[in-house]
């Protein structure tokens, strides 16, 4: 259960630094006037992956890191509560 603990208090401090990363991308991104509510730009990598250099648009950066960090906040907290018990 140890183990599972320290699984979950690791997720739960990646979240963390996922959600402050994302927030911090996301000011970037409004600060220099780049946001956009497009997310899929055509340059988005899955759509030719002969060419994986494409990468993502700066706006698609700070949502998957939101959503990544909220998602692994969530995940990590539900283990910590389980193994504690």
């Amino acid at each position: 259960m140890k183990l599972v603990a320290l699984f979950g208090a690791l997720l739960v401090a990646g979240g963390v630094y996922m959600l402050i990363d994302g927030g911090i991308r996301l000011n970037q991104c409004i600060s220099s006037g780049v946001f956009d509510t497009r997310i899929w730009a055509s340059e988005f990598w899955l759509i030719a992956p002969t060419n994986p250099s494409l990468g993502l648009s700066q706006n698609a950066q700070w949502l998957i890191r939101l959503t990544s960090g909220v998602f692994a906040f969530i995940l990590g907290g539900r283990l910590l509560r389980w193994s504690t018990k």
